[in-house]
Parts: structure tokens; sequence; C-alpha cells
């Protein structure tokens, strides 16, 4: 009874922004038509919206359902193509397309002014209005469409996930595993969880945000070599929840290391906030140091000193209790020196 009285008030809405029900007519045509009739819109499902010639302007209301734990700060992913045809998402539909209005909705972006509490997009064919009203539908949204232009678009609203990875890549080495990824956006995480077989062997707190991501990287000293590990990298989010963004399966092995020549690499990541890998390769066994630098060449860290075996290292760098800037750091060995430039960003 609660969703029937929405759906009802919702409608009255729809004939408003149309403008008015003296000349509202029926709404867009539903290819194909959601499964449970024309009130619900599914979360995670693509759909072409037909709009019939204007003017009137032809409006339709309904709910987006499927996102229990969306909340009202956790707007969906709005996609959206112009026409229906297969290439774009799964629609398939001959008709006119439509340019569709930016993908970003904006709280309160509603140019009239009339709806302060709604998300908005549009231009000048049609607009969307989405509000979440999770308290009154067990996790939904209610929305608004008005078309004003004939013709059709394909329109998918996916789940707004904690966070966008860019990349993750799992590196073996000499009884070790070096882990490292980067995110382009960060929606309410608040840490990573590295698993290793399944297991939980170490925690990293987020530091991006919805608008920048950021870099992370970690080493793993307590493998075998010879064996082989599956890493999963898990997301979870302020309320609890957890989403597993990527797996990989790598092997670490005494040849991993093996190098034929020395060599100092780029840290990474770089900028780094607060800590970065450092790698470096020795083609003999001997004493080394790795120092860091700041600009006028005192040494802030010492890394890595003595015995090092011939091969490829990997070690971290903690600068959680150094001053944004640019630093520079440098190998020593008995047969090699080289130095290289680092950005902590706070």
């Amino acid at each position: 009874m609660m969703r029937v009285s929405r759906y009802i008030a919702l409608s009255v809405l729809a004939m408003m922004i149309a403008g008015g029900s003296a000349f509202a007519q029926s709404g867009p045509t539903w290819h194909p038509g959601p499964p449970e009739g024309p009130i619900d819109f599914f979360l995670g499902q693509s759909y072409c919206l037909e709009f019939p010639p204007f003017p009137p302007p032809s409006s339709d209301s309904f709910f987006l359902v499927g996102d229990p734990d969306g909340g009202p700060a956790n707007v969906p992913i709005l996609l959206m193509e112009a026409g229906c045809d297969q290439a774009a998402t799964n629609c398939d539909w001959d008709c006119e397309p439509i340019e569709p209005p930016p993908t970003e909705l904006v709280y309160g972006g509603d140019p009239q002014g009339f709806y302060p509490d709604w998300w908005y997009t549009g231009n000048d064919c049609f607009q969307i209005l989405i509000r979440f009203a999770g308290d009154d539908c067990g996790g939904c949204w209610d929305m608004i469409i008005t078309g004003f232009c004939a013709g059709c678009i394909c329109i998918t609203f996916e789940d707004q996930l904690a966070v966008e990875l860019n990349e993750f890549t799992a590196t073996p080495g000499d009884r070790q595993v070096s882990l490292s990824w980067s995110t382009a956006s960060e929606n309410q995480n608040d840490h990573f969880e590295i698993l290793r077989d399944g297991d939980l062997v170490h925690r990293v707190d987020g530091n991006g945000t919805a608008a920048v991501g950021s870099n992370y990287s970690w080493i793993d000293t307590d493998v075998i070599n010879g064996r082989t590990y599956e890493y999963e990298l898990v997301s979870v989010e302020v309320g609890g929840s957890r989403h597993s963004l990527v797996s990989e399966s790598v092997t670490p092995s005494a040849t991993s290391g093996l190098v034929a020549e020395y060599a100092l690499h780029q840290n990474f990541p770089n900028p780094f906030n607060p800590e970065t890998s450092i790698a470096f390769d020795l083609a003999e066994a001997g004493d080394i140091s790795l120092k860091v630098y700041n600009l006028t060449g005192q040494v802030i860290a010492t890394v890595a000193s003595g015995s090092h075996d011939a091969g490829r290292h990997v070690v971290n760098f903690d600068g959680s209790s150094l001053s944004a800037g640019v630093y520079f750091y440098a190998l020593e060995t008995g047969n090699f020196s080289a130095a290289r430039k680092l950005v902590l960003l706070k």
C-alpha cells in the first residue's frame, strides 16, 4: 500500500513536470516492459525508452529497485546511449535516436528549483529526477522521466561501487610477492583487505575520494618459493559492506629474482602517500645502502642496508612522518650507485 501511494504521488509530480494534467499524455514505451509492470525499474538492467511525438511532453514515474545498501549519498551510476541498437548494452529496438543528457546526476540541480532534494540531469529533449526512498520500500529510488522529443534512448542504472579500480598487479619474487594497485575513485570506502588463498593477511586504509583515487602497495614476504598463491583484493565500505575487486595467482621462485645487471628502479606509486615500493637489482651479492635524502642532501631514512643476495629486491618506504615534498633515494654498492626522485603528497 505504501508503494502504491508513493506511485500515485509520483505520477502527479510527473504530470506537473510535463506541463500539467490537462496536457499530459501517456508516458514513454518501454522495450522490453519492466517484468513486474510499470512501477519497477531494476538496477543493473537496461531498457529502451521510446518517447511519442512532441508536443505535449510525455512523463513516467517509477521505482528503481535492487539497491538496499544505496543510501541518499550513494546515488546509482547512470548510463545512457542514444538509440536502442544492440551495440548499446542489450537494448534492441528500431526507432529514432535521442541524444542523451549528461550522465552525471547533480544534487538539487533542477533548474526550476522545484525539487531541491532530488538528483537531476537533463537537456532539451528530456530530464531525469531521482530521490532515495529506502525507508519506505526497503531500498529503492523514486524516479521521474520527462521527454520533450520523439525518439528513443537506452538507459541503465548500475550500482555505485565503493571503489573504481584502475589496475592491480601481483609480481612474484624470491620468497616474496609485491602487490600494487591504483583507484580512479573511492566512494564511502574505508579500507582494503588482501586475502591470500582466502585468508586475510593484510589491511590497508583507503586514501582516495569520490573525485580522486589513490595508489597502494604491499609486499608479502611470508611465502614459499615454488608454491602458487591466489591473492584477492577486497574493498570494505564505511558501513561494513565488502566487495571483491580482483584476484590473481602468482608463484614466487628463486629465479624470479635473477638479474643480469645492477639497476635502481623508479618507486611505485609515485607520487605516493604515505607508502611506496622501491625495487633494485643486484648482479652480484654484496653490501648495499639504500637511503632517502631531502633536497639539501640530509639523510632522512635508511630503507635497506647490509648484505643482500644477487637478484631483484623490493622494499617498502613509509613517509608518514615526513612533510609533503620532493625527496631523492640513492642506492650504493661496491660496484654501482644511482639515485632517483620521489614525490610525497599529503
